[in-house]
């Protein structure tokens, strides 16, 4: 897969999944960020992935905190001296860390209503308030699948839906969803190899190796229908407001790209159009209007940004300057923002009546960096990053210089490579970032500079 969906996400078990940010409905909000934060206090939560599995209470050198941390618990909360940059609380959620080679994979995380849901090595879910990061419940992982996490979790109406990577190939993968009040269980499935998973208005679409979809209900995890639209292969994303789906199928050669939109709620194909290039689906513009894809040349470096109208079929290509490898993106409106593996960020105007260009391009620095994410804050736009070291990165969306950034949370040892590196998540006015040592931490998005 050239570039990675923003809409989706792959699991270290070959599963995609639904990224962060959807809200009740199952679709992603038009606005990435809310006002600005009053009187707010950052703060740190260490859920146990990147501390040496010694049986602790995984709290970290310099944590005092208070009480234990028991199965799928939290530590009490405590003061953190070894993250007074921070200047918030240092508490932990159970879970042992892992030593080895690489770093463990950090917390994902998704933001729904005040709190923040997040999974982790050992940890199915967790709930933390947004405000100040107190646990409300936490659900230990048992699966012992070898990611020792979930892929991926999204919320849709009042329940959180978790993917637990596991081993796909074994049949240990598995979607569950999980009450938002307590975090118990209310139903689960097991997904074959190299399911996806998209959560669609009021449901759930699973798609199949072969191309065969069930979509199921939300809240009961009943069939509502079952077929194959498209051929096996296809990129699903789903739009913005969940009315539609996309299945994106680039042609074996390379040289043209099948998009599919399909109707969730019944499997009806509403219109095909075929687009030149090899394609894969970035996400939908705010107003619908819009389906922002990433072409790739034969070397399978991303060359350029596509918007193809979803209302009128009209298709816009905008070149990128330089071909960026394996590209991740962002929709802004009629921006969109493509960083490469080398942390090259680009901004690209893709707008039906603008100038179709690469507007600026600036070198972060970081070697390995996250989908980009969009918060807004007093006027002012700024992209944020997730680095391999824990950084979480900002970049000033109108000046095109780098903001401010967060210090280094690398996992014991210096570790820092980790198979995926999760986006940041954005909600009212704060950002949510996660690290390779274990720990998911929250920063006031409209002030960079104090990070």
């Amino acid at each position: 897969m050239v570039g990675a969906a923003a809409a989706l996400a792959v699991g270290a078990a070959g599963v995609v999944a639904a990224v962060q940010g959807f809200d009740t409905s199952g679709a992603r909000p038009a606005d990435p960020a809310g006002a600005a934060v009053q009187g707010f206090t950052p703060w740190t939560v260490r859920l146990g992935a990147g501390a040496d599995d010694t049986g602790t209470d995984d709290m970290g050198e310099g944590d005092t905190g208070e009480g234990s941390a028991g199965e799928g618990g939290a530590a009490g909360s405590g003061a953190d001296p070894g993250r007074a940059a921070d200047g918030g609380a240092g508490q932990a959620a159970g879970g042992a860390g892992r030593a080895g080679g690489t770093a463990p994979q950090p917390p994902v995380c998704a933001a729904h209503g005040a709190d923040l849901y997040c999974t982790a090595p050992g940890i199915k879910a967790v709930r933390l308030r947004q405000a100040g990061g107190e646990q409300v419940w936490s659900v230990r992982d048992s699966g012992g699948g070898a990611s020792g996490g979930a892929a991926e979790l999204f919320v849709s109406g009042d329940l959180l839906y978790v993917v637990s990577a596991g081993d796909a190939a074994l049949g240990r993968a598995r979607l569950e969803a999980l009450g938002l009040g307590d975090g118990a269980a209310r139903w689960g499935l097991d997904l074959t190899s190299y399911a996806r998973v998209v959560p669609v208005g009021g449901g759930v679409m699973v798609v199949l190796a072969d191309g065969r979809v069930r979509v199921l209900d939300a809240g009961t995890g009943a069939e509502r229908w079952g077929g194959r639209p498209v051929a096996g292969g296809a990129q699903w994303v789903a739009s913005r407001d969940g009315r539609l789906v996309f299945a994106v199928s680039p042609a074996a050669d390379g040289a043209s790209t099948l998009v599919t939109a399909v109707d969730p709620g019944d499997g009806t194909v509403r219109w095909r159009e075929r687009l030149e290039g090899a394609l894969s689906p970035v996400e939908t513009t705010a107003d619908g209007g819009g389906l922002v894809l990433l072409s790739a040349d034969a070397e399978q470096f991303v060359d350029a940004v596509v918007r193809l109208g979803t209302e009128d079929g009209t298709v816009r290509r905008v070149p990128l300057a330089t071909p960026a490898d394996q590209a991740q993106a962002a929709v802004d409106g009629d921006t969109v923002y493509v960083v490469g593996s080398g942390g090259s960020l680009a901004a690209v105007d893709v707008g039906a009546d603008g100038a179709g260009r690469e507007r600026w391009r600036l070198e972060t620095g970081a070697a390995r960096v996250s989908r980009p994410v969009v918060a807004r804050s007093g006027g002012h736009s700024f992209v944020l990053l997730s680095a391999s070291d824990g950084r979480l990165l900002a970049v000033d969306g109108a000046q095109a210089v780098m903001a401010g950034q967060s210090p280094p949370r690398r996992a014991a040892g210096g570790r820092s490579y980790v198979p995926t590196l999760p986006a940041p998540v954005v909600a009212g006015g704060r950002a949510f970032a996660s690290a390779p040592d274990g720990t998911v931490f929250a920063v006031d998005a409209g002030d960079p500079g104090r990070w």
